[in-house]
């Protein structure tokens, strides 16, 4: 097997774990946390998408897509 699969087949195990514990957390976070979190992130990905669109510039994209996986990471948690 080559290098470069074995390097993607552990890239996506440590992106499931790292889901896994971030929900983990959520879960056990206050509500007003969670919430300002996620706003925060809707911002810096809505911030992030236009900055991607305006300056054409690859680093916006990144900021983008982690403000999305924040977002949604933090959206659907327990109120108490």
């Amino acid at each position: 097997m080559e290098k470069s699969m074995v390097y993607i087949v552990a890239v996506t195990v440590a992106v499931f774990a790292a889901v896994f514990a971030i929900g983990v957390l959520v879960q056990k976070a206050p509500s007003k946390v969670v919430r300002t979190v996620n706003w925060i992130a809707f911002g810096v990905a809505i911030v992030g998408g236009l900055a991607s669109f305006a300056l054409e510039q690859e680093v916006y994209r990144y900021i983008f897509f982690v403000g999305l996986v924040v977002y949604f990471l933090t959206i659907k948690y327990r109120t108490e």
